[in-house]
């Protein structure tokens, strides 16, 4: 792990040519982020504790063993001086699928990722759920939908008009803010900006991604970044966005000097966007090619995320930091509608962790080897990315492999959740 006093960084993505400076250093969020760090000194010193604690997380967390897949909860906030439904549920559930598969490592393009980081491609085993349950406890479709013309930075640089419309728990929810413009400039090109892990920003209701619907998902508002488009790629903006949320720094972040990202398999990169995939350019002395494929970066490839992203990013969501610690916890999953549970006296880890489905990938059945589970009975519950349940069953435990018929069922990632009443554990089912 790279290490070295951290700052900031209050992040964004630019469509033109890829072309927009580093943080901090000339980009339009250098004011803001020079503002922020002056009103708040105090941010350096937190950033400073996390990287220390992510360091000793790394000390500990293997990223090649599998553990439990961690869920988000997520609500969108649509706002339009007119039309805030312009953005369709069906551009919402497209922008979901993309970054479940993005975060699974199931997206198309991982099969042309380049041979040298073929093996350090990572599942992040984090999957996004669309909140059923609000704060009040109502049903939610994960969607509110507001009329105003705010753009994401008014009045202050921290987008607090638009976020004081609507903001639910940031240690209970991902919110993103979805709006015309994402600066205060008029442009249509800036595609969004997110905070990295701040307790100040959380602790103010500013915590979450505010995002150009232009760019969300396939379907609905705007044909851009649709599957057909030149600019296909833009539909993927949302998950480097998530990326900065869950504490990754562009992969050129610091170019060629020490720490770079903070990431130790990413390697330095002397200029941000790669020169558009085609490894041309100043190289950053002993790097011979550059991970042009990784999300964080500017090009218009974007496919993978590294091991080491994957660390970092867990070590995030350990972290007590802006409550990124609560946001997967079983409690949080129930309480926003993301896990379906009679018993809320839970535990992390059980008998049922060891529970195995094969094969998996699967076709058309599945076997669930229960391994001399002790209850007399389970409930089982099959949901698609979007935290839609597809299937549900109970199943008797006389048998020690039960057959499960997946025959109906869509080819994609699906979260199996199987329950005894008192604890749960949830396991990733790929169909193909």
């Amino acid at each position: 792990m790279k290490k070295i006093l951290p700052i900031l960084s209050i992040a964004t993505f630019s469509l033109v040519s890829y072309s927009q400076e580093v943080e901090g250093i000339g980009c339009g969020s250098d004011n803001y982020y020079q503002q922020h760090l002056d009103n708040h000194p105090e941010v350096v010193a937190e950033r400073a504790e996390l990287e220390t604690f992510t360091q000793e997380f790394s000390e500990q967390y293997d990223p090649h063993e599998r553990g439990t897949v961690k869920i988000i909860p997520v609500v969108f906030h649509v706002n339009d001086p007119s039309d805030p439904y312009k953005v369709t549920m069906a551009q919402i559930e497209s922008a979901m699928e993309i970054l479940n598969e993005d975060f699974s490592a199931m997206n198309a393009d991982i099969a042309d990722i380049r041979p040298e980081f073929e093996d350090i491609v990572a599942d992040m085993e984090i999957q996004f759920c669309l909140a059923s349950i609000d704060p009040d406890g109502n049903p939610t479709t994960g969607v509110t939908y507001h009329t105003n013309s705010y753009n994401g930075r008014e009045p202050d640089g921290y987008g607090s008009a638009v976020k004081g419309v609507e903001y639910w728990p940031g240690e209970k929810y991902l919110n993103i803010w979805i709006v015309n413009y994402v600066e205060d400039d008029g442009s249509l090109y800036n595609s969004g900006w997110a905070y990295l892990p701040d307790n100040w920003v959380a602790d103010n209701e500013l915590d979450g991604i505010v995002y150009n619907h232009r760019y969300l998902g396939y379907e609905g508002s705007s044909e851009v970044s649709g599957p057909d488009s030149w600019q296909a790629e833009m539909a993927r903006v949302l998950t480097h966005e998530v990326g900065h949320y869950l504490n990754l720094h562009h992969t050129f972040y610091n170019y060629c000097s020490s720490p770079g990202d903070y990431v130790d398999d990413t390697p330095y990169v002397y200029y941000h966007g790669s020169n558009n995939c085609e490894q041309l350019g100043t190289f950053c002395s002993g790097t011979s090619v550059v991970m042009d494929q990784n999300y964080m970066d500017y090009t218009p490839c974007p496919s993978m995320y590294s091991l080491g992203q994957k660390t970092r990013v867990m070590a995030a969501l350990n972290s007590l930091v802006a409550g990124r610690n609560n946001l997967w916890k079983e409690e949080n999953l129930i309480a926003t509608g993301c896990m379906t549970i009679d018993d809320v006296g839970l535990e992390n880890t059980n008998e049922l962790e060891y529970i195995k489905l094969v094969p998996n990938p699967a076709q058309t059945t599945v076997y669930l080897e229960l391994n001399d589970i002790e209850a007399d009975q389970l409930e089982l519950w099959i949901r698609n990315p979007l935290g839609q349940l597809v299937h549900e069953e109970k199943i008797e435990t006389a048998n020690s492999v039960v057959k499960l018929d997946v025959s109906n069922l869509p080819e994609g990632l699906y979260l199996v959740e199987i329950s005894n009443g008192k604890t749960s554990a949830t396991k990733k089912l790929i169909i193909e």
